[in-house]
């Protein structure tokens, strides 16, 4: 296991049964410890949180946006909340 931390960020927008997959995936394969874990969804549906906690990261921080902005104005959102 490397011990660089990295940022993980993610995009949504109520494909949730894909979100889940994704994250147990990256849960399961990833090698690099986070220093952060950034999910936010494009929607106000935040039933986002229950998928993001029970696919393992019940510390992420989900960000809801309420209303669609789209995917490159929610990418900027995000990653100005990255450290």
């Amino acid at each position: 296991m490397h011990t660089r931390k990295v940022s993980l960020v993610l995009t949504s927008c109520q494909r949730f049964d894909l979100l889940k997959p994704t994250l147990e995936s990256i849960k399961r394969y990833n090698n690099f410890p986070f220093a952060q874990v950034i999910i936010i969804e494009d929607s106000d549906n935040e039933d986002v949180r229950k998928v993001v906690s029970e696919a393992g990261f019940p510390d992420a921080q989900v960000i809801v946006n309420g209303t669609q902005i789209g995917q490159m104005a929610s990418i900027d959102k995000a990653y100005n909340k990255v450290t």
